[in-house]
């Protein structure tokens, strides 16, 4: 029998969207500033905008219409330093975006920016209200070894990964000085792990892609319907309590861009590969937290899809059950039985490489010990 989860989104409180604080952040979010903070939800209030990382946007919505009155409140000092420390870190990912896809391309490389970096950078106001620890960039399959190599000669490096080339196919980088500010690459060879959900391919996401100039480097990036379609998939791709509240705050500032022939475009796009379910109930969520919604025809078409039934998609809106039985799905998906084998003796005997750099005891049994425990905690929930 599996634990008992919450299944609440990573960033709903306890309460839900009835909790006053949350309110407070959502009227802030929108600009309505009327209804006063009281001082003792003051940290409360800085703790909720720090989880839904939206502290830059709250702040300069109330700079610029409060009149002053919020000035000497402690919590609103407090929101300005996090939102210049966001602002900071966000010049220095930029700088770095544009070095690292500089060289890539200088290598004869095309990476597609995807996700946060990409919508700040578009349809955000400030590129800085689009927080992140990361970049997201999905290149060729033919040029893994070539970008690989790019980032080493950069000073990235990689820590080995037992699901690489069987249940993952992203692989994290990290800076060798290890500052803080410093953003993380992650290198995707597909869009997504799940194979029901790689939408589309990266050649045709190239196809439509465009480019946009970051620190006077050229920067391929989707096309915008393309791109909602791939960040609703990937929402629905984790489980309700690993998604994030920037997730619907990308869909809310995409979708506010739609002229009525790319909702047009989403429709068709979403039957052809067969996720309208998926993003019929994004939509909604959109609409149910941030009052934004899409025009009455693409529900309706979206409904219409979902009353079809024909979409295996939609199961992965449903997954209610414990890391643990994923584990086992995603394992039944590798496509041949010798794959299967393969992943199953390497997580069984992993490479002493993998252990050494993993786990912190010298001896092999007890990095095998830490490893079971590890394990136990991450996929049956266990103290």
């Amino acid at each position: 029998m599996h634990p008992k989860r919450n299944l609440k989104e990573l960033w709903e409180p306890e309460q839900g969207l009835e909790d006053p604080v949350l309110q407070h952040a959502l009227f802030y979010l929108h600009g309505d500033i009327e209804v006063p903070l009281s001082n003792c939800d003051g940290d409360r209030f800085l703790d909720l905008c720090k989880k839904l990382n939206i502290q830059p946007i709250v702040y300069e919505k109330l700079k610029a219409g409060s009149k002053g009155s919020f000035v000497n409140e402690p919590w609103f000092t407090h929101l300005r330093l996090e939102s210049l420390k966001i602002a900071g870190a966000c010049a220095y990912r930029q700088q770095t975006l544009a070095r690292v896809v500089g060289s890539m391309q200088q290598a004869g490389m095309k990476p597609i920016l995807l996700k946060g970096p990409a919508l700040g950078n578009t349809v955000y106001p400030r590129v800085h209200w689009r927080t992140s620890h990361d970049i997201d960039l999905l290149i060729d399959p033919e040029d893994w070894d070539s970008a690989n190599e790019c980032l080493t000669q950069l000073g990235y490096q990689s820590a080995p990964c037992l699901n690489w080339g069987y249940l993952s196919f992203e692989k994290c980088y990290s800076a060798s000085e290890n500052y803080p500010e410093s953003p993380l690459i992650e290198l995707h060879l597909r869009l997504n792990n799940r194979p029901l959900l790689c939408v589309f391919s990266y050649q045709e996401l190239l196809e439509k892609a465009v480019q946009i100039s970051i620190e006077n480097e050229a920067v391929w990036i989707p096309d915008k319907v393309d791109h909602f379609i791939y960040l609703c998939v990937h929402r629905a791709g984790h489980f309700p309590q690993d998604r994030r509240f920037a997730w619907l705050l990308d869909l809310f500032y995409l979708g506010q861009s739609f002229s009525v022939t790319d909702w047009q475009k989403l429709v068709e796009l979403a039957i052809d590969k067969e996720v309208a379910t998926i993003l019929k109930v994004c939509l909604e969520d959109v609409n149910r937290v941030l009052k934004f919604g899409a025009p009455e025809k693409v529900m309706f078409d979206l409904q219409k899809q979902v009353a079809s039934g024909r979409e295996t998609s939609a199961g992965y809106l449903e997954q209610r059950y414990s890391k643990a039985h994923d584990l086992v799905n995603r394992w039944l998906e590798i496509p041949t039985a010798k794959a299967k084998f393969s992943y199953l003796w390497r997580w069984i005997f992993p490479p002493n490489s993998y252990m050494a750099a993993s786990f912190q005891s010298k001896h092999t049994l007890l990095r095998h010990g830490e490893r079971i425990v590890k394990g136990v905690r991450k996929y049956f929930g266990a103290a």
